[in-house]
């Protein structure tokens, strides 16, 4: 596995996280983290859906997690 970013973020004005798929001046990156099993992988994507339903209620990202974390366990 490669050591390459997947993505970066930054914090906006109002406080809220953007990511983007390109590097942008003053965002960070973020690398993938190398899960051993899947279920560590479903168990870091719903701890992620969480903080992201904490982070930013009613905006619909969560769903989009907890829809994928279903996929995964049926899989």
């Amino acid at each position: 596995m490669n050591n390459e970013p997947v993505a970066w973020r930054s914090k906006d004005n109002d406080g809220y996280w953007s990511i983007y798929q390109a590097p942008v001046e003053g965002a960070e990156p973020l690398y993938t983290h190398p899960a051993k099993t899947l279920p560590d992988g479903i168990d870091l994507l719903e701890k992620y859906a969480n903080k992201l339903e904490d982070e930013r209620p009613n905006k619909g990202l969560s769903d989009v997690v907890y829809e994928c974390v279903a996929i995964l366990r049926k899989a």
